[in-house]
């Protein structure tokens, strides 16, 4: 089937059947071309949605981490003040026994001088 003339005549059917042919050709292309990027653009969509989820799931883990730490200082903070309190329980039971020792020598000093003096 040729297409271009011999003699100066063309084959119009030859012509026309080209022409359907390169339609045909360029419609197929362009529906695939159509679904390539309706495709495209579904994987983009897919593909942003996982992102954010992703981004998400970071962002609990981080949280997670951060209130783990949080708890932990917090309980350090905790074990740090109650170890203080105890110290500071055992120097004032210290100081009170000293005091009230010192009270006992003190009265039994007063004591001693009045029954000497009479």
């Amino acid at each position: 089937m040729a297409v271009f003339p011999r003699k100066g005549r063309w084959d119009m059917k030859a012509v026309t059947e080209k022409l359907r042919k390169v339609r045909e050709a360029e419609d197929r292309a362009s529906e695939y071309l159509e679904g390539v990027r309706r495709e495209a653009s579904e994987i983009l969509e897919r593909a942003r949605r996982e992102a954010e989820a992703y981004r998400e799931e970071e962002r609990k883990k981080a949280r997670e981490a951060g209130q783990r730490e949080l708890e932990r200082r917090l309980e350090e903070a905790r074990r740090e003040a109650e170890s203080i309190r105890a110290g500071f329980r055992e120097r004032t039971e210290r100081a009170e026994a000293s005091a009230r020792e010192r009270i006992r020598e003190a009265v039994a000093l007063l004591v001693e001088k009045m029954q000497e003096a009479g």
